[in-house]
């Protein structure tokens, strides 16, 4: 399968995002944002995915969805990759404010994000033992870990294979101020 050509990376992150949910059903799917090549290839995947990382379910506070967002957000804008990547979720965030209380609201199935409510959240297993900045996602109850979870590359071309034709948009889920 082949993304067109004028796909933009962030149209491609939010396909590898969304791609979570289909195996998991899970409420907030999270993954690191790094620009897949324009021509989304088989080769392509295993290229831009190339670590091994095991698509893997936690359960988290609220609160640690929130302090996972605020990291995915720290360099908004910058090229290090650590940005969130969301499926499931709205979230607006201020890129100009203090670090730690850039996040103004994140809306999960038409609900605001309550910090005391339990979510179940599907990432990497990477990101899932506190790498990048992610140190909330360890304080999560593993619900499916890197021994159970598929292969992330597995995943994405098991979700395009699916979609057939693929046009990932932008639509409005991450909206930074």
């Amino acid at each position: 399968m082949r993304v067109p050509s004028d796909a933009a990376p962030a149209r491609k992150a939010a396909l590898r995002a969304d791609a979570y949910p289909r195996l998991r059903r899970d409420d907030v799917p999270l993954r690191f944002g790094r620009a897949i090549a324009a021509a989304l290839t088989r080769r392509d995947v295993f290229k831009e995915l190339p670590f091994g990382n095991k698509l893997v379910m936690l359960e988290l506070s609220g609160a640690d969805v929130q302090a996972a967002l605020e990291n995915g957000v720290w360099f908004a804008g910058k090229p290090e990759g650590r940005f969130a990547q969301v499926s499931g979720l709205l979230l607006t965030a201020k890129k100009d404010a203090v670090p730690g209380s850039r996040i103004t609201a994140v809306e999960i199935a038409g609900a605001a994000l309550d910090p005391a409510k339990l979510y179940k959240v599907a990432t990497n297993d990477f990101l899932a033992s506190g790498k990048d900045g992610y140190v909330s996602l360890a304080n999560g109850k593993v619900l499916i870990g890197p021994m159970e979870g598929p292969l992330l590359v597995t995943v994405v071309i098991d979700a395009i294979a699916s979609a057939g034709t693929i046009a990932p948009a932008i639509d409005g889920r991450i909206v930074i101020d």
